[in-house]
C-alpha cells in the first residue's frame, strides 16, 4: 500500500470536487485509518460533505447527493454526501455524518463545520440516540456474520470484521450510557467503556491488534474467551435496550432549515 501525505489526499480531493463544481465543506478519513487500527493493506476510505455554489441550492432542479471517485488500484476511495443528503439523513436519524465530523484525522474543515454540526446535532434534545444505537447494533452484526471463517473448533473471524463489531458494540453502549454521539476513535471508546481491572479482556485487544496492524486485512484470528464474551453480552445489551426503548419523535424541519440556511448564506455564488 502507498503512503500519502494529508496534503497530497487533500489536493486529489479538492481537484476532483471542484471538477464536480461543488465545494469542500469537510474531508476526513473513515475506516481503519480513522478509527486507529490500520492494516499494512488498509487504503484510504477519505468522506467528506460538499455543497452547491448558493445559485444551485435555490434551485428548483435537484442536485446530485452523493459523489464518489476511486482510484484504479483501489488505494483511494472518496465518498462524499451534499448538505442536502447530510440534513435529510440525520432527520431520519442517521448519524454517519456526525461521526465524520468526530473524525481523529480530519484534512479540511471548512470554517469550523464539523464543530457547528456535531454541537447542534450529537446531543441534547437534537440528537436521537436509538437510530444511532440501532446502527451501530446492525453494522456490528453484519460485521460478525461477514468475517467468520468457516472451521471447526474455537469459533475465528477475520481481524479486520473482529475489530469493526467491537468497535461498533462499544459505540453503542456508549450512547447508552451518555446519550451523545459516540467518538469514532478504538482508543476513545475503549477508555470510556471498558473496566481496566478486566486484565484479561484487554490483553487479549492487545494481542489482537498486534495481529491487525501487523498483518493483512483478511488475516483470521480465533476469538479469545474473554473477547467472545464481551461479544455476547454487549449484543444483549443493545438488544434489551432498543426493545424496551420507544422511538423519538423526527426533528422538526426547521432544526435542519436554519442550520442549512446558516451554511448556504455563507457559501459564494
Amino acid at each position: 500500500m502507498p503512503s500519502f501525505t494529508k496534503e497530497e489526499l487533500l489536493q486529489s480531493l479538492q481537484t476532483f470536487v471542484e471538477g464536480k463544481g461543488a465545494i469542500l465543506l469537510l474531508a476526513a478519513e473513515s475506516g481503519s485509518r480513522g478509527w486507529g487500527f490500520a492494516s499494512p493493506d488498509s487504503d484510504y476510505d477519505m468522506r467528506f460533505i460538499y455543497a452547491w455554489p448558493k445559485d444551485k441550492c435555490f434551485s428548483p432542479f435537484p442536485t446530485q447527493d452523493t459523489i464518489r471517485w476511486m482510484d484504479e488500484s483501489g488505494d483511494l476511495d472518496f465518498e462524499g454526501w451534499s448538505l442536502e443528503k447530510v440534513m435529510k439523513s440525520l432527520n431520519k436519524g442517521n448519524t454517519v455524518p456526525l461521526e465524520w465530523a468526530q473524525s481523529p484525522v480530519i484534512y479540511y474543515d471548512r470554517k469550523n463545520f464539523s464543530s457547528y454540526l456535531v454541537d447542534i446535532f450529537g446531543s441534547g434534545d437534537n440528537f436521537q440516540p436509538k437510530p444511532c444505537i440501532g446502527h451501530y447494533k446492525g453494522m456490528a452484526e453484519k460485521a460478525e456474520k461477514e468475517g467468520s471463517a468457516k472451521v471447526f473448533g474455537p469459533p475465528q473471524i477475520k481481524v479486520k470484521k473482529l475489530f469493526y463489531a467491537l468497535r461498533c458494540y462499544l459505540a453503542g453502549i456508549y450512547t447508552i450510557n451518555t446519550k451523545h454521539m459516540p467518538p469514532m476513535s478504538w482508543e476513545a471508546l475503549v477508555k470510556a467503556n471498558v473496566d481496566y481491572t478486566n486484565e484479561a479482556l484487554l490483553k487479549e485487544w492487545d494481542y489482537l491488534m498486534e495481529q491487525k496492524t501487523q498483518n493483512g486485512e483478511r488475516h483470521v484470528v480465533s476469538i479469545p474467551p474473554e473477547t467472545q464474551k464481551f461479544l455476547e453480552d454487549s449484543k444483549v445489551t443493545l438488544n434489551l435496550w432498543m426493545d424496551r426503548t420507544t422511538s423519538s419523535l423526527p426533528l422538526p424541519h426547521d432544526k435542519f432549515s436554519q442550520f442549512y440556511r446558516y451554511i448556504v448564506e455563507g457559501l459564494p455564488a
